[in-house]
C-alpha cells in the first residue's frame, strides 16, 4: 500500500479502526500484532520504526524516522491470536 505522511509529520496512517475492521473481519485489540516495513527504498529512503494504535484518533499508524511529503510504500503483515 503506498501511504503519504499528514503534514509531514513523521506518521502516515494505515487504517482508521473503523478500515481495520472491515478488512480484517474483527476490532483492534490487544492481541494484535503488526509488522511493517518500507516496500520500495529506491523510491523513498525512509525507515520505518515502528506500529502503533492511536487511542485518540482511532487509528493505526507508522511510524517513520524522518518527516517529508514523498508517498512510501508500506509492505505490512498482521496477526492475532
Amino acid at each position: 500500500m503506498a501511504i503519504k505522511q499528514p503534514t509531514s509529520n513523521g506518521y502516515a496512517i494505515l487504517w482508521t479502526a473503523y478500515q481495520f475492521q472491515r478488512q480484517f473481519g474483527r476490532p483492534w485489540g490487544n492481541d494484535v500484532c503488526v509488522s511493517a516495513m518500507n516496500g520500495d527504498w529506491d523510491a523513498n529512503a525512509t525507515n520505518v520504526l515502528c506500529v502503533r494504535y492511536a487511542q485518540s484518533g482511532q487509528r493505526i499508524d507508522v511510524m517513520l524516522d524522518q518527516k517529508n511529503s514523498a508517498n512510501i510504500r508500506i509492505n505490512w503483515m498482521v496477526v492475532w491470536q
